[in-house]
């Protein structure tokens, strides 16, 4: 979970410098929730597995949400840059 949220992070910031210097703050958002979701499962090894399946379904959800929220917006950029000027 730490290495997948690092990940998305330094990929938010590549696609940023690739779109403009605009950091896709989808990537860096899901990477940050992930980093901070792997820490609270490091640290609470002692927790019940129900506490861990609610924090992986919380995760699961905030992710599709926002990569869907990132790929309408990555596809209005593309139309945007389309058009005639």
């Amino acid at each position: 979970m730490l290495l997948a949220g690092l990940i998305h992070v330094m990929g938010g910031y590549r696609l940023g410098d690739t779109y403009g210097k605009r950091w896709t703050r989808g990537h860096v958002l899901l990477g940050a929730i992930e980093i901070a979701i792997g820490f609270l499962i490091l640290l609470s090894i002692s927790l019940p597995i129900e506490n861990i399946r609610i924090m992986l379904s919380f995760w699961g959800l905030i992710a599709g949400v926002g990569l869907i929220a990132e790929g309408l917006g990555m596809r209005k950029l593309k139309k945007e840059l389309e058009q005639p000027r």
